[in-house]
């Protein structure tokens, strides 16, 4: 049964291979329809064949195993999916011609951000065992992701309240939290200079001001 796993695991991980290339070929809606796939994939093997297999009883312990071929993994790896079909949305929304709705783009890069969150606590709690064979690096970008994809809420959500030519103020009061979120060690007062880049498309925040 060893042997199915990984044959469904490595489905999972091409299909998410094959979401990376049509990301990088800008079709962003076909990325996010491959990695949903890879995402029911690994919820298929982590709340299916895995336990399946663990009931059978194994002679083979954790640290030997692979650590795709764990219940945590495919857990938290499956959040990871869903977290990057979700920027998929993203980009397509901002690529489209003519002014996106800022709004949803909130909305979206906040469920990234909690996805992220997600995929961090269950492979904390989860996998505990199979996180330390994983590059470290790796967890420093998802942490930057998460702080981005906060920061990235408070403008987007900022912008729409900005565009509604209303509650100026509390468009305002938003862009002061906007480097907070992404960094609290970097936000001394709102007269810096602050920018975000979000390919494809580039954004800036200056003196309080939507650019």
């Amino acid at each position: 049964m060893f042997e199915m796993i990984m044959v469904i695991v490595c489905q999972a991980l091409g299909t998410a291979g094959a979401a990376s290339d049509a990301c990088i070929a800008g079709d962003f809606p076909g990325a996010g329809r491959e990695l949903k796939k890879a995402a029911g994939i690994m919820k298929f093997l982590a709340e299916d064949q895995l336990p399946k297999w663990i009931s059978r009883g194994t002679n083979v312990e954790d640290k030997e195993l692979p650590v795709e071929a764990s219940v945590g993994i495919c857990d938290s790896f499956k959040t990871l999916f869903l977290a990057v079909g979700q920027q998929m949305a993203i980009a397509t929304v901002l690529v489209k011609p003519g002014i996106p709705n800022y709004t949803l783009v909130a909305k979206l890069c906040l469920g990234v951000a909690e996805n992220l969150e997600t995929f961090v606590n269950t492979i904390r709690s989860k996998a505990a065992l199979q996180k330390e064979k994983i590059d470290p690096n790796f967890f420093t970008l998802i942490t930057f992701q998460i702080g981005l994809h906060n920061a990235l809420c408070l403008y987007f959500g900022a912008r729409g309240i900005w565009e509604g030519k209303d509650k100026y103020g509390i468009a305002i009061v938003m862009l002061r939290y906007v480097p907070v979120s992404y960094h609290p060690g970097i936000y001394n007062s709102c007269d810096h200079v602050w920018f975000v880049y979000f390919p494809p498309t580039s954004f800036s925040i200056k003196q309080n001001s939507l650019v």
